[in-house]
């Protein structure tokens, strides 16, 4: 089985992507902008093959009506994007984040 790990940059906030990810996503729009520079790059990740490893300083802030993004409180890394609504199978990660 593949992993994929992957963290924030004061390492505070650590994960694992078990087997693979669905489909990469770079992203122009001006909420992605203002988040984090001229794009954002993500992975799409099925919840059940994500897992943290740590989450010390993880915040999440709505950023819309439907979704959320995940952060780094410590570092300000900007690592997650995904749905407000609890039952969405899937989450985003920023490709950014991947150690391998």
């Amino acid at each position: 089985m593949n992993k994929i790990k992957g963290s924030c940059l004061c390492k505070s906030i650590a994960f694992e992507i078990k087997n693979e990810c669905r489909y990469s996503v770079i992203c122009h729009c001006t909420m992605c902008q203002k988040a984090n520079a001229e794009f954002s790059s993500y992975v799409k990740v099925k919840k059940t093959n994500f897992r943290f490893k740590k989450k010390k300083n993880l915040k999440w802030f709505n950023s819309s009506k439907n979704y959320k993004r995940g952060f780094c409180s410590k570092c300000g890394s900007s690592l997650f994007f995904q749905s407000r609504d609890s039952y969405t199978a899937v989450s985003y990660t920023h490709l950014r984040a991947h150690e391998t």
